[in-house]
């Protein structure tokens, strides 16, 4: 239920029941263009016992994540894994030394 659907048309979010468990969770779904069906099903897990919670919206750069429950509006953001981040820095130290 609730799916929502990035601009680029290739990630959906949605919210439902499956694979066995019990409560409803988000769920992520992608595709390699806009005539292949969605795959590659990941769970985003939120367990409710409640179909009106989710609603997800996401930010076009995948960041944030917005999901309703009737406690309130979530959000939960993406924090790079430890060595994305050193790779990210070390990449941008590496930029400014070229330049100069």
């Amino acid at each position: 239920f609730a799916p929502y659907v990035m601009s680029d048309e290739l990630t959906i979010f949605y919210g439902g029941i499956r694979d066995g468990y019990e409560t409803w969770d988000l769920y992520m779904a992608t595709r390699d263009s806009v005539v292949d069906p969605f795959g590659n099903i990941e769970r985003l897990n939120i367990n409710s016992d409640s179909v009106n919670d989710a609603y997800p919206f996401v930010t076009e750069d995948l960041s944030t994540l917005y999901f309703y429950t009737p406690e309130g509006i979530w959000m939960s953001t993406a924090i790079p894994e430890p060595m994305t981040a050193v790779i990210l820095a070390l990449g941008g130290l590496y930029l400014r030394r070229r330049r100069s």
